[in-house]
């Protein structure tokens, strides 16, 4: 069953038994953009009660706002009341609600291009806020006031500009200002919220145009101070490494957007790593980057590289992303690609993780008591051997002997 399919079935539901239902929001948007809908929400004037009346399989998500999920086989439908806000002391939610009619609830909406409602048995469109006037005029608008529209919520200053990334949209002018009047607003965000948001931004076509919004209305500071200080050449060849880079999978894009924060690999990695720690980045992601960035220096040495250095780095999981980055940087900085091109020729050899010769109880089966210099022994096999010169467990074991005899 699809998205579409299970919606269509909770609204003809609720209509049977008598209550208004619609699809709402960004589902309506992109069908009317031609695309495919992720998602579909329902509006209803049916109070949270009579929705879970009316369901037997229901999850009471957000009832003090209105909002129960239900369950339609393996699909998840969100159906929410009509309502009207109060006001939004904590900047995020509002205090109160008063569930109430459909132009109400359009109009508390955040912006015209998701403000629409959609019959979808006939298609009919009700449109309250001239949202498809401003999806024709690929514009990004505030429903009604925009400075209220942001102090009710301040996460919509940073969607906004996600919108525009993901469709390729400009921000309407008093929508921009007041984004920028309300910038700094945006620190006070949950920063699970605020990384949620950016990693859209950055997976989206238009992701260029997005962090150049950010910059400019002053949002970047509240994200990343540390990305609105740099100078602003280093900021070009930021955006131009992402923009080098089709498909921008989160840790690509991440260490693409870090890459400049220091000359040094290593101080920058650093740097990247306290900045994805107060993003609430996860443990994998944020090593992930790191690992990137410390070895974003790999082209530059490749030539001069042993088997032992590039065949553990081409074998690590995070390969695929690291060339992709390295060749995006070089790119943009009008560096030399003869490194990238060995290293991507050299990625694609099936030798680049043999299993390994011998383990520690072989070596201490050589004499060698237990402790940090069987790990040591260990070490120096897997180098000599992917370095070529031995190639079998009995070749190892030669190579371990000649070091315990000579005392190396």
């Amino acid at each position: 069953m699809t998205s579409r399919e299970a919606a269509l079935s909770v609204v003809d539901t609720l209509r049977k038994a008598g209550f208004e239902a619609w699809f709402a929001g960004g589902c309506v948007r992109d069908r009317l953009l031609g695309r495919q809908p992720g998602d579909h929400d329902v509006a209803t004037n049916a109070i949270p009660d009579e929705v879970q009346r009316l369901f037997r399989r229901t999850i009471a998500v957000g009832k003090q706002f209105g909002v129960i999920l239900v369950l339609v086989r393996d699909r998840e439908i969100e159906v929410a009341t009509f309502r009207a806000d109060s006001a939004y002391t904590d900047g995020r939610h509002p205090d109160a609600v008063t569930f109430s009619d459909m132009e109400s609830d359009v109009r508390r909406r955040d912006f015209t291009i998701n403000g629409m409602m959609e019959d979808p048995v006939d298609g009919r469109v009700i449109d309250l806020v001239g949202g498809q006037e401003d999806l024709r005029g690929r514009l990004i608008r505030a429903i009604g006031d925009p400075e209220r529209r942001f102090e009710e919520d301040r996460l919509r200053m940073l969607r906004a500009a996600r919108f525009a990334a993901q469709l390729e949209f400009a921000v309407e002018p008093a929508t921009l200002r007041a984004i920028a009047r309300h910038a700094a607003a945006l620190s006070s965000v949950s920063r699970e919220r605020i990384k949620e948001e950016l990693d859209k931004l950055l997976g989206a076509p238009g992701a260029p145009e997005g962090l150049r919004l950010l910059r400019e209305t002053g949002l970047l500071r509240a994200i990343v101070p540390a990305l609105a200080d740099l100078p602003e050449a280093d900021w070009r060849r930021t955006v131009g490494a992402l923009s080098r880079m089709p498909r921008r999978p989160g840790p690509a894009a991440l260490a693409a957007l870090l890459h400049r924060l220091d000359p040094d690999p290593a101080r920058n990695a650093a740097l990247a790593e306290a900045i994805l720690r107060d993003l609430r980045a996860s443990n994998g992601e944020r090593e992930r980057v790191v690992w990137i960035l410390a070895r974003l220096d790999a082209a530059a040495r490749a030539a001069a590289m042993k088997p032992s250095e590039w065949k553990p780095l081409l074998a690590h999981p995070g390969a695929a992303e690291l060339l992709q980055v390295t060749r995006a940087v070089l790119e943009e900085d009008g560096g030399g690609s003869d490194g990238w091109a060995l290293l991507e020729e050299r990625s694609r050899r099936d030798d680049l993780d043999p299993p390994r010769l011998i383990g520690g109880e072989d070596i201490m089966a050589m004499g060698v008591p237990k402790g940090p210099r069987i790990g040591e022994l260990l070490a120096a096999v897997r180098e000599a051997q992917l370095n070529g010169e031995i190639g079998n467990p009995g070749e190892a074991r030669e190579r371990v002997s000649r070091w315990i005899a000579g005392g190396i």
